[in-house]
This record gives C-alpha cells, sequence and structure tokens, in this order.
C-alpha cells in the first residue's frame, strides 16, 4: 500500500507542475507503476480483482493513448494540435495515476481488514450451485423473449428511444443478466463433461442465443459478453488467461466492428421510421465493399483503446457544467434512496444525460451519441483533485467489498456479472451505485429461485 500512497502524491503534484515535466519522464513514471501493480501483486484470482482490471483499461486507454498520439500514430483533425501539447498529456496521465494509486490503497486497506459478517459468511459459499432445469429454462425463455420485445419496440438496443428510457428497459436489462448466469454456473458446474453432446448442446444453445441477442441489439460489447463471461469463468478454474475461448474472444471482437456497422444502419433506419423491408436490407449489406469495412473496423478499433482527448477536454473545460456535474455528490449518496423510486414518485430523479451533453458541448460532436469524459474526467470537472480522490476512495472500497463478499465458488456468477461494471466505470458515478443496488437484489433473488445447494 505504501507504493501507492506515494504515487497519489507523485500523481498529485505532477498533475499541478505539468508544465515543468519533460513528456519522456512522465511515460517513465507510469511505465514503473503499470509495471509494478502487474507483476508485483500477489493473489489467488489476480486477474480477476477489479482494480487489476481497471488498471489494464487505463493503461491502454490513457497510457497507451497517449504514446499512439505523441509518436503520431492516431490524429485528429478535429481538434487543434495544441490540445496535444505536453502539458495537457501530463495531466491526462497524471491525473489517471492519482486516480488509479487511491483506488489501489482504499481496496488493499480494505481488504487487509477481517469484517465479520463477510468474513464468517464466505466461509460457507465453498460449493458450486447446482440450477435447477425447469426454473432456469422458463427464466430463459421469459429473459430472451422480453429483450427482443424490447429491441423490437425501442426500449433497449441501438435503437431505443429516449422517451422508452425508464423502469420496464431496467428491467428487461436486469433479466438478461439472469441468462449469463446461468451460462456461468453451467459451464463450471458441466466443465468437465461439455465433451459429452447431451451436456454441449444446452451450453452452446444458450452462448448463440446471447449472441445473437447482441447483434439484434446492435452492440458490439453485447455480442462479445457471453464469451468474456465464459473466458473469466474458464480462467477461475483452471488458472490460465490464454485458450481457445480467449482467443475466439478476440476474433470476435475485432469481427463485431464489421458486424456492427450494416446492423447500426438498418436499426437507425428503423428508429427514424422508416419501412424496414428486403430491398433496404440488402441495400445495407451490399453498400461498401468488404475492404472499406475491414479497413473502418481497423481505424475503428485504434481509435476505441483512446479516451485522451476526452480526458483532456474534460480538465480543461472552464464553462457552465449541466446537473449532472454540479449536483454529482448529492445524487451519489441519494442513489440508495433513488434505486427504489421509480420516476413518477421521484420526478427529480436525475436523468442520464452527461454523455450526450459532453458530447455536444465539449467534444464537439454533432452526431446522437454518447462520448465519455472517463469517470476521473467527470469527477474532475464536479470538485478538480479533491473529487476525483474520494470518488476513487469509494470505488476502491466498493471494490473491496464485493471481493470478500462475491469471489467464491457460491457468487462466481454474481462477482462476474458485476466485474465488468466495476472496471468500465460508467460516466456519471451514481448510476454504477444505483445500478448495483438494483440488480443485486433482484438478481439474488433469482439466484435463488434457479439454483440450489449440493
Amino acid at each position: 500500500m505504501l507504493f501507492h500512497l506515494l504515487y497519489i502524491l507523485i500523481s498529485g503534484i505532477g498533475f499541478y507542475l505539468s508544465n515543468y515535466f519533460p513528456l519522456s519522464i512522465t511515460f517513465v513514471i507510469g511505465g514503473v507503476y503499470y509495471t509494478y501493480v502487474f507483476t508485483q501483486y500477489k493473489r489467488e484470482n489476480k486477474w480477476l480483482l477489479p482494480p487489476v482490471l481497471f488498471s489494464i483499461s487505463m493503461f491502454f486507454y490513457i497510457y497507451i493513448g497517449a504514446l499512439l498520439i505523441t509518436t503520431g500514430i492516431i490524429s485528429y483533425s478535429r481538434f487543434s494540435h495544441d490540445i496535444f501539447g505536453f502539458q495537457n498529456i501530463n495531466k491526462a496521465l497524471f491525473l489517471t495515476l492519482f486516480a488509479n494509486s487511491t483506488m489501489w490503497a482504499a481496496f488493499i486497506f480494505i481488504m487487509r481488514l477481517k469484517i465479520r459478517g463477510i468474513h464468517s459468511y464466505s466461509k460457507k459459499t465453498s460449493n458450486i450451485p447446482i440450477l435447477r432445469g425447469k426454473r432456469s429454462l422458463i427464466t430463459v425463455f421469459i429473459s430472451v423473449s422480453l429483450y427482443v420485445y424490447g429491441i423490437s419496440k425501442g426500449y433497449i438496443g441501438f435503437s431505443m428511444n429516449e422517451e422508452n428510457a425508464g423502469s420496464f428497459t431496467n428491467l428487461i436489462a436486469i433479466l438478461n443478466n439472469a441468462n449469463y448466469i446461468i451460462l456461468i454456473i453451467y459451464f463450471l458446474s458441466n466443465f468437465d463433461q461439455l465433451s459429452k453432446r447431451s451436456v454441449a448442446i444446452p451450453f452452446y444453445s444458450l452462448l448463440l442465443t446471447l449472441i445473437l441477442l447482441g447483434i439484434l441489439s446492435g452492440s458490439k460489447f453485447n455480442i462479445v459478453l457471453p464469451l468474456i463471461y465464459i473466458a473469466l469463468t474458464y480462467y477461475y478454474r483452471e488458472k490460465k488467461l490464454l485458450n481457445r475461448t480467449t482467443l475466439t474472444m478476440i476474433i470476435f471482437f475485432l469481427l463485431t466492428f464489421i458486424i456492427i456497422t450494416p446492423i447500426r444502419l438498418i436499426l437507425y433506419a428503423k428508429k427514424n421510421g422508416v419501412n424496414v423491408d428486403r430491398e433496404l436490407v440488402m441495400n445495407v449489406i451490399n453498400g461498401p465493399s468488404q475492404n472499406i469495412l475491414v479497413s473502418e473496423a481497423v481505424s475503428n478499433a485504434l481509435y476505441r483503446i483512446t479516451y485522451v482527448p476526452q480526458l483532456i477536454l474534460a480538465i480543461d473545460y472552464s464553462g457552465k457544467t449541466p446537473p449532472s456535474v454540479d449536483n454529482l455528490w448529492t445524487y451519489t449518496f441519494l442513489s440508495p434512496i433513488n434505486a427504489f423510486l421509480p420516476r413518477v414518485v421521484n420526478p427529480n430523479k436525475p436523468q442520464i444525460t452527461f454523455g450526450r451533453w459532453f458530447s455536444y458541448h465539449v467534444y464537439g460532436s454533432t452526431a446522437d451519441n454518447n462520448i465519455g469524459a472517463t469517470y476521473q474526467g467527470i469527477l474532475f470537472m464536479n470538485g478538480h483533485l479533491f473529487s476525483v480522490f474520494w470518488g476513487f476512495i469509494f470505488i476502491g472500497v466498493l471494490h473491496a467489498l464485493m471481493v470478500k463478499a462475491f469471489l467464491n465458488k457460491k457468487f462466481l456468477s454474481i462477482y462476474l456479472l458485476f466485474l465488468l461494471k466495476l472496471t468500465l466505470l460508467p460516466q456519471e458515478p451514481w448510476v454504477l451505485y444505483t445500478s448495483i443496488i438494483q440488480t443485486l437484489i433482484i438478481i439474488l433473488i433469482i439466484f435463488n429461485v434457479i439454483t440450489r445447494r449440493q
């Protein structure tokens, strides 16, 4: 923990003295930090820990992203060259190191504590739960049917209409999580028998169904998500990172950038009231050549691995900020209440609008999209390093509590379900806490309905 406390101090000073640090020195400081995190922290299931995965994401999104920009491998024509001056790159790197170190310090501190209730309960969770066959099938049928209905009616997915967003949308998303729980438990409990046809058919049927739902939703992430869960479950059981599933997942991820473009065009047309017939579908499919699609996919993938421009813009922004920034801490502390109050009861319940606002007012995009400022970015816009410090203290504590309570054989499926939420942090901090509270309660109920003890 001393190492991370030292880096909180170094990165905090470096942020405010960014004009005096040569960029090469900053890259060395960051390189030493990430090398330490990835090589020196020793713990069972290390690569399933939220701080480790978050550090990996920041290493690629910010550190590697900054290297790609400073070396000229990627460039942004929409921005002036001044935005990528060494001072701004320094600020982005140091702010990320500050956030990362704060999170790690809080995580390690809580992990060293023996919290009586959680500690005693975790000892009773050494067995893999058994799925109840009929109840699991009914759950899959209901959740898949609702998801398809939600896509067709614009409640969920790329074609979602904003006016439809609400409790029903959240319910569809939460129930779809039950499919992932069933997939993970089935894979874990039948790992040694997947070569048998009778065991393999239900597994691959569910896996393919979830991938198809991802394609229908128009989401690259949802297409790959089932494979991510399988790869993480495989690592938990075998303690191996590289395997056939992992390689398949990587290939699938790259292919999604090709697959998703025509699907999104169709969904976008449907969203805007265009009649989607056979002729429209064929025109979309036969539009650009495969070479163009592949080239675009590679370009999109390369630009997706950096959030440096967004973070720099968030740090430098000095204009009027929206309620999601001004009331950030109020919304965060009210998360436990807002998690249970529908908007009908509480019309002032905060809306998830920061991404759209940031995209239009700060990033300068006129497209109908959400562009992230990173978790540390929105915290900095609220209260500079003070907000970043406390925001990542809470994240580190949350990470530790989730690991202590759910990283075991019984609750592995629930843990993995939340792992990506804890790693790929949302725009608004209160969204994370509200989502976890809402989802956890419903998922625990579903978990107890579809499983039984050995």
